[in-house]
């Protein structure tokens, strides 16, 4: 194989991997209708991953379904770090301490089913826990991409409208506990299956269009940049060893042929 062919092939291979990675399909929609101080604020509807984390979804999708007092309806975002991420999902204490997951008994924790999608944009939405395999009903929203959290909470959906809310509740007062100082509800959630009229796309605020199509080339830089970093930088080297050991090769054939002829 000569080192033009090998050049080629070394180009194709970059050019695959480097390719921007498909999002999966939208199983479900969750859309709360959020409440500060008991007036409206605005909806934020979320996108559920379903083919990835099929128990996690389920989870959170009849959370939201349930009746006040046995759900998302009613309970509060009681976690708010600007430029981090929102946190909801105690339905029991509303502090951080309670909520749990439709699973079994003991609070009905459940383990991490996977990590195969990242933090890697605004809007993720992820499980909380207090640990590896302890997943119950709390759940937070990124404001930015956060890859430190990769491996240790499950992404299993992405916030597809009410960008303007979240910027909303993202940059609400706090006190020295992280917890608006005015009450951010989850007044009521509406819930339905995806069906063929949904079409995938990136997510977008009905606000303003300028402002959607600047997150959602953010949002594909993000994803190209994130991904595949690792693997540009193992062909990267990968064809720097092919190359100096082809050059190496020819030298010592050159140096044999040529103590041959002497």
């Amino acid at each position: 194989m000569n080192l033009t062919l090998i050049l080629t092939l070394i180009s194709l291979l970059l050019g695959v991997w480097s390719a921007p990675i498909e999002e999966p399909p939208y199983t479900h929609f969750v859309t709360f209708h959020i409440t500060q101080d008991d007036q409206p604020l605005g909806d934020l509807v979320l996108g559920l991953y379903g083919s990835v984390v099929p128990k996690t979804v389920e989870n959170f999708y009849q959370l939201a379904a349930m009746t006040p007092g046995y759900g998302y309806n009613g309970s509060l975002f009681h976690r708010v770090i600007e430029d981090f991420m929102i946190q909801g999902g105690d339905f029991t204490s509303g502090d951080g301490r309670g909520g749990h997951s439709i699973y079994g008994k003991n609070r009905g924790d459940f383990p991490d089913e996977n990590f195969i999608l990242k933090h890697d944009r605004l809007g993720r939405l992820s499980m909380a826990n207090s640990g590896k395999d302890s997943n119950g009903s709390q759940f937070f929203i990124t404001a930015k991409a956060t890859s430190w959290l990769d491996g240790k909470h499950v992404v299993f959906g992405q916030l597809v409208d009410g960008f303007d809310v979240f910027s909303s509740i993202i940059k609400t007062p706090t006190n020295n506990s992280d917890k608006p100082k005015a009450d951010i509800m989850i007044k009521n959630a509406t819930v339905r299956e995806a069906d063929e009229s949904d079409i995938k796309a990136e997510p977008t605020d009905s606000t303003s269009a300028e402002e959607s199509n600047d997150k959602g080339s953010e949002n594909k830089q993000s994803v190209e940049g994130s991904a595949h970093t690792g693997l540009w930088v193992l062909v990267f080297f990968a064809a720097i060893g092919i190359v100096a050991f082809l050059i190496y090769k020819k030298s010592i054939r050159k140096t044999l042929y040529t103590k041959l002829n002497k």
